[in-house]
């Protein structure tokens, strides 16, 4: 999850319908029982703790963004990889 996107600045943390736009996926993903771990990438780590954005939940990792694969010009498929 970025932080700023170059088309819509903030959009995962911009409010939709009540909560913030990443957290309608995250709560898709934790209704998943099967779903053992959801990793979150990402650059806005301290923004999610700070925010209090998601609740603490064994199954949620946050993970730090390496510096080389953060940017609006970095391909997903470099990040996925």
């Amino acid at each position: 999850m970025k932080l700023n996107s170059s088309r819509v600045p903030g959009k995962n943390f911009k409010d939709f319908c009540g909560q913030p736009l990443f957290t309608w996926t995250l709560n898709s993903l934790l209704a998943v029982k099967e779903i053992d771990q959801i990793v979150i990438n990402t650059d806005a780590k301290d923004k999610i703790i700070h925010n209090n954005l998601i609740n603490k939940n064994d199954r949620i990792l946050i993970r730090d963004r390496k510096a080389e694969i953060q940017g609006d010009d970095v391909s997903m498929n470099l990040i996925i990889a």
